[in-house]
Formats: structure tokens, C-alpha cells, sequence
């Protein structure tokens, strides 16, 4: 399915490697993964150039995967065979890893929720911002344990709606049905937002297995099956890419003409601390005065408390069979005050940036579009065709896929 899975003196045969990738697409089928060995065959001539091949693997359709989604592939030491054997486990026991806190959007429809959460804000007044947060999310699951769960809550008002219309229409209580159908109606929306909020979760149509990375290949070709040592590729890869390549960045010339006109940062608007409507026009339902007084704070000291920076980052796929570090995009999962702070930053130096970001850069300033590159690029290219074009040149084709992904 790679080139990389053949390691030998003949290279592989590129024709078919992709058509046996498209005939397994044609018939819904899915690589499993594995762990152990990268190659499964080899022909076994140490003495000269011996040859290392992935000729066996573990394919599945959709409902395998629904079936068995634990299913996990070992490739097994080489023996006195020439393949190596592979064992298929379909329970694997997976590592168990402690759930962080999500708040779930069906509790707003709850009617004790907003009790509960202000009891908690006021038990820990006295702590920070941070320390507050923590002990509501563990004031929030335990309440959440001791709600039944929406399902059950739908089950038991329809047995209760099936006893009352079992009755005869003299007899049935009316009045209990009409409240019974409202409670169904409102766990009815309940369910609807518990569901939105996990649609993105849940797998696709095609059965793609969710939240796991089975095999990562690294430059050398090797493949990392543990867990352990897939985090520790992803986090030398991304460590080195938004690393800085200057050691030593030159001296500024103060007198550089791009600087002259340019306006100053230090003005009465960039410094300034936002006002509370400009911080409540970007959170509306929280606490108004504990989130004031912390972006005052940070304004004030110049200072961001250590635990506001902690992020949750997740891998995001660029593509279909990914397997290199490469094909993975992070994405921060910032907390709601990082993003307050951050944007009230942000709507500071908004003004300014066209002053310090040069013309060549047409996306993300306003005012300037990305599509003004495209339009000049293809007239210079149709400029070339033309028959009173006499000059000599010639045009370079630039991969700016990881433009953004590096810090200079």
C-alpha cells in the first residue's frame, strides 16, 4: 500500500501498489493497523541483499469495525517461516485513561443546574479564577451522577403515558398526560443537543475507526505501534518544527525606511485596559465580575497565570491513510478566559497590522484578499504567452504548504 513497505534492492512496482489501494477502496475495506514488526516477509539472503516486504495485513469492512472496535493486529516474531505470523485479538483490553470534565449543553435545560453551579462559585469566592473552575467541574459531575440518565427519563414517561392511555378515556387522567408529553417534549431537546454535541465524535458512515492512531512511519521508514512511542514521534516532530531556525536575529535598523510612518503600539488604545461591556460583548453567561477582575489583572501585572495557558491539543488529519507525522495537523483546544484575553489583544493591534505586515501578505489582513495573489499570478503566466512578450524569464513554483507552520 507504500512504497516505504518494501525495503530491498528493487524498488516496489508503484502500478501495483495503486491498484491494489484502489481495489480495496472499491470493496470497503479498512486496514486494521498492527503492532510489532514493520515487515511480515523477507526472502532471508543476510548473506547478500535480503529483502523485507508488508505482504500480509489485516483488512475489514464497516461491520467488522462496528462489531469489533477493539480489534487489535500483532505481528509475531519470524520463525522458521520466511512470513511472520499475525495474530488478531478482537477484545483487546485498552489502556484506561482518566476522562477529563466536559460540560454537557442539556444541563442548561436542567432546572437545578444554575443553583448548583452558583453554590459552588460562592463555596470558593475567596480562591482564584483557576481554582474556582476546578472545584465547579467536580461539583458539576457529581450532581451530573445523580441524574438518571435522558434515555431512562424518556422510557419512564412513556411506560407512564402507556399506563394512562391503557385506561378507559372516562377514567384517564387527562391533566397527567398533558404534563407527561411535556416532560417527553423537553427531554426530547435534551436528547437533541446530547447528541449534536457528540456528532463530531462519533464515527462516519464509512466506519472509520475514531480516535486512534494504530501505526505511525517515521523518516527512516520505521513504523512505532506502541502508544508511548507515537506520542514521542509527534511530540520530537512538532517540538523541531515550531522551534526557531535563527540563533541570532540581526540588530534592527532604526533607520530602515519600511519603519518610517509607521504608527506605535504604545498608544492610549493598545494599552489601555478593556472596558467591562467590551469584555461582556465576548461572554455573556458567566461570572461578569470574576472575568473582569482577571483580564484586569492580566492587564494590569502583564502576567498570564500559568494555568490559564494549558491547552488540549488534538491531531486533526490532512488526508486519508495518514501515517506520517507529516499528514497530522495540531489544533489547540484553549480555555474560554485564554480566548477572552486573546481577543481583546487582538482587537488592539487589529488596526496596526497593515502597517507592519508587508503587501506580499494577502491573507488574514483586512482589506486585503487572498484571491489578489491568485489573479496576479495568472496574468503574469498568461503575459507569458503573448506574442510581444520578448523578455527572457522564467516562473518558480513554491510549496507553501508549511508556511504557517514555522516560525520565521
Amino acid at each position: 500500500m507504500n512504497v516505504r513497505e518494501k525495503l530491498g534492492p528493487n524498488p516496489a512496482n508503484c502500478a501495483y501498489i495503486s491498484n491494489f489501494c484502489a481495489w480495496i477502496k472499491e470493496c470497503g475495506l479498512f486496514y486494521l493497523g498492527f503492532h510489532g514488526p514493520a515487515y511480515t516477509w523477507s526472502n532471508k539472503r543476510f548473506s547478500s541483499f535480503p529483502t523485507f516486504q508488508r505482504l500480509d495485513r489485516c483488512l475489514a469492512n464497516s461491520d467488522w469495525i462496528t462489531t469489533f472496535p477493539n480489534t487489535d493486529v500483532y505481528h509475531l516474531p519470524m520463525l522458521y517461516s520466511d512470513h511472520c505470523p499475525i495474530l488478531l485479538n478482537i477484545d483487546s483490553k485498552k489502556q484506561l485513561i482518566k476522562k477529563l470534565f466536559r460540560f454537557e449543553n442539556w444541563w442548561m435545560q436542567e432546572e437545578d443546574f444554575q443553583q448548583v453551579a452558583e453554590e459552588s462559585w460562592f463555596k470558593s469566592r475567596n480562591r482564584d479564577f483557576a481554582l474556582k473552575t476546578t472545584y465547579l467541574a467536580t461539583d458539576l459531575k457529581k450532581w451530573r451522577k445523580k441524574k438518571p440518565n435522558i434515555s431512562d427519563q424518556l422510557a419512564s414517561i412513556e411506560n407512564q403515558l402507556q399506563v394512562l392511555q391503557d385506561q378507559a378515556p372516562t377514567l384517564s387522567n387527562h391533566r397527567r398526560q398533558n404534563l407527561l408529553i411535556q416532560q417527553h417534549h423537553n427531554n426530547m431537546q435534551k436528547n437533541d443537543k446530547y447528541h449534536r454535541q457528540r456528532a463530531k465524535k462519533t464515527m462516519d458512515c464509512i466506519g472509520a475507526r475514531k480516535n486512534r492512531i494504530p501505526f505511525i512511519i517515521t523518516q527512516d521508514g520505521s513504523s512505532l505501534t506502541t502508544n508511548e512511542h507515537i506520542a514521542d514521534c509527534f511530540k520530537c516532530y512538532f517540538t523541531n518544527l515550531f522551534s526557531s531556525q535563527l540563533n541570532d536575529l540581526p540588530p534592527q535598523d532604526q533607520n530602515d525606511d519600511n519603519l518610517q510612518g509607521s504608527e506605535p503600539l504604545n498608544d492610549a488604545y493598545t494599552d489601555s485596559i478593556p472596558t467591562a461591556q467590551e469584555i461582556w460583548d465576548i461572554v455573556k453567561n458567566m461570572r461578569m465580575q470574576d472575568v473582569t477582575r482577571l483580564v484586569t489583572d492580566f492587564y494590569n501585572s502583564r502576567e498570564l497565570p500559568q494555568i490559564l495557558n494549558k491547552t488540549f491539543i488534538t491531531l486533526i488529519l490532512k488526508g486519508m491513510n495518514a501515517n506520517t507525522p507529516q499528514n497530522f495537523r495540531p489544533i489547540s483546544l484553549c480555555n474560554v478566559i485564554y480566548k477572552i484575553i486573546s481577543s481583546t489583544i487582538a482587537k488592539r493591534i487589529k488596526n496596526h497590522l497593515p502597517s507592519y505586515i508587508h503587501e506580499s501578505q494577502a491573507a488574514f489582513i483586512p482589506s486585503r484578499y487572498i484571491t489578489s495573489n491568485i489573479i496576479l499570478a495568472q496574468e503574469i503566466t498568461h503575459s507569458f504567452s503573448l506574442k510581444n512578450w520578448n523578455q527572457h524569464a522564467f516562473m518558480l513554483k513554491i510549496d507553501l504548504a508549511k508556511a504557517f507552520d514555522y516560525m520565521e
